[in-house]
Parts: C-alpha cells; structure tokens; sequence
C-alpha cells in the first residue's frame, strides 16, 4: 500500500506573509526612487561644471553659481547653497555636495537618505 503524496506549496498564511513583504518592498521603492534621481541629476551637474572648467577654472563663487544654475535647471530641490562647499586643491577647486533628503514613509517613521559627491575642477 503506497503512502499518501505530501501536499506542496505554499499555505495562505505563506502567501499573505509574501504579499505583505512585496508591498513593503515595492512601497519603499515607490519612495526611494524619486529621491535617487535627483540625485543622479546633482551627480550630472556637477561633472557639467567640472567639464566646462578643465583649463581655467573661475572663482569659487562663480563655481558655486554655475552649480546652482545647473540644479535649477534639473529641477533639484533638495541641495541648498549650504550643502555646496568648494576648496582649493592643487591648480584648482574640489567641489563637494552633502547633503540628506527625508521622506515620510509609513505613518510616523521618515527614511533619511545621506548623499556626498566630490569632483576635482581644474587640472
């Protein structure tokens, strides 16, 4: 006499623990992904600025400036001129962007993201 087959496959109770972890996953994306574009867009502006200042780089001011200009195009709205800090290096400036970006997520508790990008401007 052949012993009865063992049921597979996943339970209800499995299935519901796997929807509830997409929806978290695909929630969080939902709030991460706007955040992470902007993002490439400062990455973007800075290697503009930093390519349209190979051989002469202007003042820091200028720099900063032209940044601005830049992020204003891309529409970023989370770099402010606080988070924009250039130092001399070399023959020319580095430009560093830092800065952090909070988003609601689900009902009292915020993601915070921390982003820092660097480029050398000048030789």
């Amino acid at each position: 006499m052949k012993a009865p087959l063992k049921q597979q496959g996943m339970s209800a109770y499995q299935i519901l623990l796997l929807a509830i972890l997409v929806l978290f996953l695909v929630f969080t994306g939902i709030r991460l992904v706007p955040i992470y574009g902007e993002y490439m867009s400062v990455k973007s502006s800075m290697q503009r600025v930093q390519e349209g200042n190979i051989d002469a780089p202007g003042s820091p001011r200028s720099l900063q400036r032209e940044l601005e200009r830049h992020l204003r195009i891309n529409s970023v709205t989370s770099v402010e001129t606080d988070n924009i800090h250039i130092s001399p290096q070399g023959d020319g400036y580095l430009m560093r962007v830092s800065y952090e970006v909070r988003t609601g997520w689900i009902g009292n508790i915020d993601l915070i993201v921390s982003f820092e990008n660097e480029v050398q401007i000048g030789r």
